[in-house]
């Protein structure tokens, strides 16, 4: 599908400063903010699509900026339905910086937007557009549950998203070992699905 209306025109970034209303613990960090890069596709016949990629309290977001900017040439005057060739273009273009990091942070805030882009121009939501099979998909929550938060309220936190139907929640752990063992007596009783491990660091 090759529409010239679906042709990527511009993209444009914008950095920003997200503070939080109090900072947070994991087990490696402290954070305070998010620094983000938005991404903005824009099309010949004037959809847009948008992606983002972020760091933690802001760290190297001018990095990553410069990153998505270096990387938009691969994309601008190609179509949104090209995603896939893309994608693969700037994969080869990126091997001898490697595979991880700021690049590829950076290309994934692009491949989103051109992807939203795709969707919108179409007129579907992304599963559709790419053939799913199912409406529904195992979920689990992770919103809050910080490690500089109390049992009390890292327990109440998984009991409310128990209440709201979530079968699984995602408890950082990883500060301290007696603090982890007290919140898994704690969290006990909520019988929540199985219990699986991953320390960060």
């Amino acid at each position: 599908m090759h529409d010239s209306g679906a042709l990527i025109e511009n993209i444009s970034t914008e950095v920003v400063l997200v503070p939080l209303t109090r900072p947070v613990g994991t087990s490696i960090h402290q954070i305070e903010s998010v620094g983000c890069v938005l991404v903005t596709v824009r099309t010949a016949d004037g959809v847009t699509g948008e992606g983002f990629c972020f760091t933690i309290d802001g760290a190297r977001i001018r990095a990553f900026d410069e990153m998505v900017k270096g990387l938009a040439q691969f994309a601008i005057g190609r179509s949104v339905f090209e995603a896939g060739r893309i994608w693969a273009d700037v994969w080869g273009a990126i091997n001898p910086t490697g595979h991880k990091g700021v690049t590829v942070a950076g290309f994934s805030a692009i491949d989103t937007a051109v992807w939203d882009a795709a969707a919108k121009t179409v007129g579907l939501p992304l599963h559709r557009m790419w053939g799913a099979v199912t409406d529904r998909v195992d979920a689990y929550a992770s919103a809050g549950f910080w490690l500089s938060d109390s049992t009390e309220t890292l327990v109440g936190e998984a009991q409310r998203f128990t209440e709201m139907g979530f079968r699984a929640v995602k408890i950082r752990v990883g500060h301290d070992l007696p603090a982890d063992l007290e919140l898994g007596v704690a969290a006990d009783p909520l019988k929540i699905g199985h219990e699986h491990i991953d320390r960060a660091g």
